[in-house]
């Protein structure tokens, strides 16, 4: 029996012995086309095969659901809503490194993932949703990382593609110290004697401190910096030429605009009595701004100067001062801007 479309509602006009059904394309009669192949049993599809690119889905109803690519399983996902505890199987798939087993509670919620080295079968990590504290362990059973997590691991991470299931936990960024977790986190790292060699911990994804080799790791916004910058020792040109973006930001909120127009007098873009605006240049980014443009004011009745930094596309005073009212620069362009240097 062959259906030319997707609607499963026919296969129930099929007698009490179980037959092959065939689901192909509407443009193709050729085997080697079809997109699935199922067992019907009473009117009932018991079993069946989906083609979906590469992958090959064998389903069998109420039992289980197995995924090929290339001849191999990746993957084994267990049905039955009566098994209670993390030991109802979910899912089982090979990485390029690890085998790796889900568990759930009641059928429905992630409770555990485990994790082994294929090769030999050696455990990698066992983690609950709820565990706060997780070793992990070498191809060799030595121990790798010990991680003392606020939330436990987010199960629901790296499982994107049933092709290629990876690992919550990837050691190689665990070893580079760029693994991050949610919540409150640390983790300790151990070498071949047992013993910590580095650790790293932050909250979210802003690392926070740490330390490898017994020398400290400093932080500014979860960006790696020198304990010089992290200190504060550097003057106005540092703070403006530093190549990240984020940790460039925070150091010129903490050097403050004022110091930074005392310090290097940038070149003035438009200038009257009470205002000037002054340009900076910045080093060259893919992302960032060729220059910084800052409006520096006086105020009239303490003749104290201060300075807001303002998109460096303003062409004037006019257009930097409609910005700082809310008003968008294409907006002032389009001469919907108010001119706020007349009406004072």
């Amino acid at each position: 029996m062959y259906i030319d479309d997707r609607d499963l509602r026919k296969i129930k006009t099929a007698d009490a012995n179980e037959e092959t059904v065939l689901i192909k394309t509407e443009d193709s009669q050729k085997p080697g086309k079809m997109e699935a192949l199922y067992s019907v049993r009473g009117g009932k599809i018991v079993s069946g095969i989906l083609w979906i690119g590469p992958v090959e889905v064998n389903f069998f109803t109420g039992d289980r659901t197995e995924f090929y690519c290339g001849g191999c399983r990746i993957a084994h996902h267990v049905h039955n809503k009566k098994r209670k505890g993390y030991q109802a199987l979910l899912m089982q798939a090979v990485s390029n490194e690890f085998l790796i087993e889900r568990y759930v509670w009641h059928a429905t919620k992630v409770a555990r993932e485990i994790a082994f080295y294929h090769k030999n079968g050696r455990l990698f990590y066992n983690a609950g949703s709820g565990n706060k504290h997780i070793k992990v362990f070498n191809a060799d059973g030595s121990i790798a990382a010990n991680l003392f997590l606020q939330k436990g691991l987010n199960l629901r991470k790296r499982w994107a593609s049933i092709r290629n299931p990876q690992p919550q936990i990837d050691l190689n960024a665990l070893r580079e110290l760029r693994e991050r977790f949610h919540g409150k986190w640390r983790y300790e790292l151990y070498d071949e004697q047992g013993s910590v060699y580095a650790w790293l911990e932050g909250n979210g994804r802003i690392a926070e401190a740490g330390e490898k080799f017994s020398q400290k790791i400093y932080f500014i916004r979860g960006v790696e910096v020198s304990e010089k910058i992290f200190n504060g020792i550097y003057d106005a040109r540092e703070a403006l030429s530093y190549p990240n973006v984020t940790v460039r930001s925070e150091l010129i909120s903490r050097y403050g605009l004022d110091r930074i127009v005392q310090e290097l007098q940038g070149a003035t873009v438009d200038k009257n009595e009470i205002y000037e605006l002054l340009t900076f240049p910045l080093p060259e980014t893919p992302n960032g701004d060729p220059k910084m443009q800052v409006l520096k004011m006086r105020c009239p009745s303490t003749q104290v100067w201060y300075a807001l930094r303002v998109p460096p596309q303003c062409r004037n005073i006019g257009e930097a001062i409609n910005w700082t009212y809310g008003l968008s620069l294409r907006d002032v362009s389009e001469g919907k801007g108010v001119d706020i240097l007349g009406a004072t």
